[in-house]
């Protein structure tokens, strides 16, 4: 358990929950289960993506991290659905072997 704390930011976390759920107020149609997926994406993508961003990018302070993971925590929403319609493009779904 202990081998697990350093990887678990919690100001990270916060900020990406906090513009999963303002982005979450801002988009109209969306299911409560959708949001909630949303925001936990958030959360997940901000505590691990804001360290490597300030390990790759020394000109950002590290107390700017709270704000790049808000941005990724808002951002999320947009990620997803890109990944869905460039997936869809992309990937042709798996044909097994036919059979006579």
């Amino acid at each position: 358990m202990h081998d697990l704390l350093p990887y678990i930011h919690t100001q990270f976390i916060l900020a990406g929950t906090g513009g999963g759920f303002l982005h979450a107020l801002h988009e109209r149609k969306l299911d409560p289960r959708e949001v909630v997926r949303y925001i936990v994406a958030g959360a997940l993508l901000s505590n691990f993506i804001v360290p490597l961003v300030l390990i790759f990018v020394p000109s950002i302070p590290e107390q700017a991290g709270g704000g790049v993971g808000f941005v990724l925590g808002y951002g999320v929403f947009r990620f997803c659905r890109f990944a869905d319609r460039y997936l869809d493009k992309e990937l042709k779904p798996l044909e097994g072997p036919e059979h006579e």
